[in-house]
């Protein structure tokens, strides 16, 4: 209990130095299911709320996923229901609520050519998925939330997920202020995005977040600081091997547009703080730095062309086994960088971004920009491509792929057909193709073919 006072009265204090406002919604991005959720109940939190206000909504979102690598291949389906309330029995407050039910079913795990196994492995969740009441100055320059909310920073590299806690946000014509708390041992271990050690997995990842953030708009730029502390309460039942990952993040970032004809962003992350050497008590100090940035350019061309390009990088280290445990060092200081946000970099691999260097190029296309048809004019075509290396040649990247001692971790193709074919129906179907490079074993380079199709229905 200390240890927590003390990280968060040293949080409060440099809030006036670090931070970049928390946002309540889901990120989004090309390569993100909520990219293609149509998050018509986030939008109205922002709005200005009237005396006894009632909104209400639901959205479906069917999946059907299948990946293939060598002769391997899974198979499965996932619905997900979700239905939300906005109540505003006062001007200045509102209640939101939200529940999901996921069914999710493995259909197909088999290897391809033979008669394979065809398996019932499904499951029905159900969740609280947010709840939180909200306070808002009829000016709107101070704001609070608290209860079961979405809790995002920066890029969302840091953290971007649910948590139980609280924000408040100061707005002033200077800086734009804001601290937050948050636990994450009360979701649902089923749906715990906080994961990583196998007592996380099977008792819940029970995690304090806590920080504060500063930024500051200048026309169409933003410049960011913002600082999160993570204090982990694994309980280990074997006293002679410890789990616990306390990490500490600094960060600065720049976002903005430029001329109106690009949108750009840039996030630099320190990481320290303190993990366990393998299997032991030995504890390790963490030294680790992350850079995730990108730029966007619109063309005005036939078609509506964008042209997107991004480098991303985390540090690693040469004896360092996994960048999914947090107690996989071997040897000296921590340098693997370990987060707990959402980084995406192609289907095909799923990167975790550690011990590695992510460059992309790509484009999206709206081949019926000018068509009369409103329906038409909604089909959006992206393509990108990945190349993956390594920091250090003798390190391993994820959970120890790649392992031999050569930086070429392979190419990435990503293609994606998105259809807005009506205001509440989206189609859509995602493809991914990862080619292994020479850092894998001739018995370990099999392609890897991911495919996502489904659709978004709103109520």
């Amino acid at each position: 209990m200390k240890k927590i006072i003390a990280y968060s009265l040293c949080i409060s204090a440099i809030v006036l130095l670090f931070a970049d406002r928390f946002l309540s919604a889901q990120s989004a991005s090309d390569e993100s299911l909520n990219h293609y959720i149509t998050d018509e109940d986030m939008k109205a939190l922002s709005e200005k709320k009237r005396p006894f206000s009632l909104r209400y909504g639901a959205w479906l979102t069917p999946l059907y996923l299948d990946e293939i690598e060598g002769s391997s291949r899974i198979a499965m389906t996932q619905s997900t229901f979700r239905a939300w309330l906005d109540a505003g029995p006062w001007q200045n407050i509102s209640c939101y609520l939200r529940v999901m039910d996921k069914y999710q079913g493995v259909f197909v795990k088999n290897e391809l050519g033979d008669a394979g196994e065809s398996i019932d492995d499904s499951k029905n969740t159900f969740d609280l998925e947010l709840g939180f009441f909200r306070y808002a100055t009829d000016n709107n320059i101070f704001k609070i939330e608290a209860g079961r909310r979405y809790f995002s920073v920066g890029s969302g590299l840091v953290m971007n997920g649910r948590g139980d806690g609280g924000e408040m946000n100061l707005f002033t014509p200077i800086a734009d202020i804001s601290v937050l708390f948050a636990y994450t041992g009360f979701l649902n271990k089923n749906e715990n995005p906080y994961n990583l050690s196998e007592r996380d997995i099977s008792d819940g990842a029970k995690r304090i977040f806590t920080g504060g953030v500063l930024e500051k708009h200048f026309g169409n730029q933003t410049l960011y600081f913002f600082s999160i502390v993570e204090i982990d309460f694994a309980d280990d039942d074997d006293p002679s091997v410890k789990t616990q990952y306390d990490a500490e993040y600094y960060a600065m970032g720049l976002r903005g547009y430029l001329g109106g004809y690009a949108n750009y962003y840039s996030e630099f992350v320190y990481e320290t703080g303190t993990s366990y050497k393998l299997n032991s008590t030995d504890e390790r100090n963490i030294n680790a730095i992350a850079l995730n940035c990108g730029l966007d350019i619109y063309l005005s061309l036939p078609t509506l062309p964008i042209l997107s390009f991004q480098y991303a990088f985390g540090s690693g280290d040469r004896d360092r086994g996994s960048y999914t445990s947090p107690n996989a060092n071997t040897n000296s200081d921590d340098n693997g960088f370990m987060y707990f946000g959402t980084f995406h970099g192609g289907y095909g691999l799923r990167p975790a971004l550690a011990n590695l260097h992510v460059i992309r190029a790509g484009f999206s296309l709206s081949p019926f920009w000018n068509s009369t048809t409103p329906a038409l004019k909604r089909i959006t075509f992206i393509g990108k491509y990945s190349y993956y290396l390594k920091y250090y040649a003798s390190g391993v990247i994820n959970a120890g792929e790649a392992p031999l001692e050569d930086r070429d971790v392979g190419h990435g193709i990503d293609l994606a057909l998105k259809w807005g074919a009506f205001y509440d129906l989206v189609l859509f179907i995602n493809y991914g193709l990862f080619l292994p490079g020479s850092a894998y074993s001739s018995d370990n380079n099999n392609p890897r073919n991911f495919i996502m199709a489904g659709a978004n229905i709103v109520f």
